[in-house]
């Protein structure tokens, strides 16, 4: 199978393979740090860096990539499917990439801090989805729909079609300087999701938690008074 050309194939392709990814050109833009004033507001010791990613097949160069059938499972979290997504993506365009990063001595890791991959699963959290995902008629015309209350309300997953902006990431505290130890992260934002699929029984992956908790104890039992004010407060 190979892309055409003589049509956009960023937007005809969205299964990727093997032959397919060496039909093409990934280009990693040269890293650039993105530490500023307003980003030390928040974290005054961190220190970015960002590069984009780019994909090229003839006359066509596009910084967005097609990924069709990605599963996303119903998860319990606060946004989850308005704000973002964790969503099962084709590892085939993972590592690709990660072998293009390191032709340019860029380390990358394909983990991801919200969802546990493996050598068979590459989930990833999808950002920026909010009014972003939805569904196309057959005239194309995009119509979007609340992800999140559609999975709320069945309680399951949904398949999507992404069109994804798939940069490199990289973070390090203590005013830190990267070297080329220093391993980026793959980041997706979403361009638009085409809902293909609801009410679909998907296994969410494990979840890295970011802070652990314990058993609680008899001593952080509430009192029925302290349930009774609240209550009263309709809190």
């Amino acid at each position: 199978m190979s892309l055409p050309t003589k049509k956009n194939p960023f937007v005809a392709t969205g299964k990727w393979t093997l032959p397919l990814l060496e039909q093409l050109e990934i280009k990693i833009d040269d890293i650039a740090e993105t530490t500023s004033d307003f980003t030390r507001i928040k974290n005054p010791t961190n220190r970015y860096w960002k590069a984009y990613i780019h994909f090229v097949s003839g006359k066509y160069e596009s910084r967005i990539i097609k990924m069709c059938d990605c599963d996303v499972p119903y998860m319990k979290a606060t946004n989850y499917g308005t704000e973002f997504i964790v969503a099962r993506l084709q590892k085939v365009v993972g590592d690709a990439i990660k072998a293009k990063a390191l032709e340019k001595n860029i380390v990358v890791d394909l983990s991801d801090k919200r969802a546990a991959s493996d050598e068979n699963n590459w989930w990833m959290t999808i950002n920026n989805v909010n009014g972003r995902i939805g569904l196309i008629d057959g005239e194309g015309r995009f119509e979007p729909r609340d992800l999140g209350a559609i999975m709320n309300k069945t309680e399951a997953g949904v398949k999507l079609n992404l069109d994804l902006v798939l940069s490199l990431r990289l973070t390090l505290e203590n005013k830190k300087d990267r070297d080329s130890r220093s391993a980026f992260n793959i980041v997706a934002d979403c361009s638009r999701g085409a809902i293909i699929a609801a009410r679909q029984d998907i296994e969410a992956p494990a979840v890295e938690t970011g802070v652990p908790q314990q058993s609680a104890s008899k001593e952080d039992v509430a009192s029925q008074e302290l349930v009774d004010m609240l209550s009263e407060l309709d809190i």
